[in-house]
């Protein structure tokens, strides 16, 4: 009925069902008619709210931002001044917890989904530093929705998880391949599983 869906509308959106709420998405990597980019449709979705996510991710890094700031800093950012690296590192931080609440919905099937993203536009696997101001490298994203899965994807069916966890670590270290992590002289498929 309609009042179940205004219930159901404030009750996802917080706003009372007597005002009228838009939502104006544009998903330029988005097509509609490939079903492995939906649940990257989800992320996109969690931009939305995620403001309030990611200050409360900065508050429980609490004491710990300092080191953060610093390990990235020396590993990514060097060189930058400490306010560009917050900016980035908020960024990045916006990435993730888009990646986790799209997770937190559709489990594994966002690992792959992320994965046909990052291959059909590579700047996603650059290590370049224009494209780390953004979003934080394509491979620490998948090897965290693989650790996702592993730790915290509750799975009845054991051997459809291990079947997963192959398949996500053969495509980690082809990843790994593609960004020249595993050396030009190495065969991505002599690594099936990265554990």
């Amino acid at each position: 009925t309609m009042d179940e869906l205004d219930d159901l509308r404030a009750s996802l959106t917080g706003v009372s069902p007597s005002y009228t709420t838009s939502l104006d998405l544009r998903i330029p990597r988005m097509d509609m008619s490939a079903p492995i980019r939906w649940p990257t449709l989800l992320h996109e979705i969690a931009h939305k709210d995620c403001d309030e996510r990611v200050q409360s991710f900065q508050d429980f890094l609490g004491l710990a931002w300092n080191n953060i700031r610093s390990e990235l800093k020396a590993n990514f950012f060097g060189g930058l001044d400490d306010g560009l690296v917050d900016g980035h590192i908020i960024n990045w931080i916006r990435e993730l917890v888009c990646d986790q609440a799209a997770f937190d919905v559709v489990g594994p099937a966002l690992f792959f989904s992320q994965l046909y993203a990052f291959e059909s536009d590579t700047k996603y696997l650059s290590r370049g530093k224009a494209a780390l101001t953004t979003h934080p490298p394509a491979l620490l994203r998948l090897q965290l929705l693989q650790q996702q899965t592993d730790n915290h994807f509750l799975f009845e069916d054991t051997d459809l998880k291990s079947f997963l966890l192959r398949e996500m670590g053969s495509r980690v270290a082809y990843i790994r391949w593609l960004t020249g992590e595993l050396g030009a002289e190495q065969d991505p498929a002599s690594y099936t599983v990265l554990r």
